[in-house]
């Protein structure tokens, strides 16, 4: 402890015994980093700082100021044709995203409809101009929703049974040619002239399993 001295004045001995005030410590390399990282945060957020223009008057805005980040839009302006807007326009003449059938078209696509069927490519080939630029695809939306019934295509025959002559035709023919069906088909052209190859063919393999069956029925009788 210091010891007062006598010649001091009053006022000078009291603040010799004083406590003296602890000095801050110098700010070392973290802080200095934390003090840049603060100053350059304070930067960003003035210059992000809403703007309000001059050209608006402070009673026209809101308690929330504005933020002019995009510019607003300009209107386009309407042309009027015939005394109406385009838009106004465009909605009075729209179909639905789709060109309305022609006379033409319509009549092009019923003759190609009684020439090749349900053929639509074909159809569309050799309509030329007629048709336009409708695709198959058209073509066949076309005839779904206007003319459902034609999408039907003509019935097919009914299957017509075997006759009793014609199984004979067929018994006779298999021994001497086999299961050739295509020549069975030439000799006997007169009997079996109405029936295709493979109606042939299924119909002697089901008379075949037919003859097994009651072969089988037959033993089974004896037994």
């Amino acid at each position: 402890m210091q010891t007062p001295n006598p010649a001091m004045p009053e006022h000078d001995l009291f603040a010799t015994l004083a406590p003296r005030p602890k000095q801050a410590p110098l700010p070392n390399a973290g802080s200095l980093s934390l003090l840049k990282f603060l100053a350059r945060e304070c930067l960003r957020w003035l210059m992000m700082e809403e703007v309000v223009p001059a050209s608006v008057s402070p009673e026209t805005t809101s308690t929330k100021r504005r933020v002019f980040s995009n510019p607003p839009q300009k209107k386009r302006a309407t042309t009027l044709v015939d005394d109406q807007p385009r838009d106004v326009k465009r909605a009075n003449n729209w179909t639905g995203g789709r060109r309305p059938w022609t006379e033409e078209e319509k009549a092009a696509l019923m003759d190609g409809l009684e020439k090749h069927g349900l053929d639509f490519d074909r159809i569309k080939a050799e309509s030329g101009n007629r048709l336009g630029k409708r695709s198959a695809g058209a073509l066949e939306e076309h005839l779904r929703r206007h003319h459902p019934d034609k999408l039907k295509g003509p019935k097919e025959p009914r299957c017509i049974a075997w006759t009793a002559k014609e199984d004979a035709a067929l018994n006779s023919g298999t021994p001497k040619l086999g299961k050739d069906w295509e020549k069975t088909l030439e000799t006997e052209n007169e009997i079996l002239g109405d029936r295709t190859v493979r109606a042939i063919g299924s119909r002697f393999h089901r008379m075949q399993k037919r003859r097994e069956r009651e072969r089988e029925r037959e033993r089974e009788r004896k037994r």
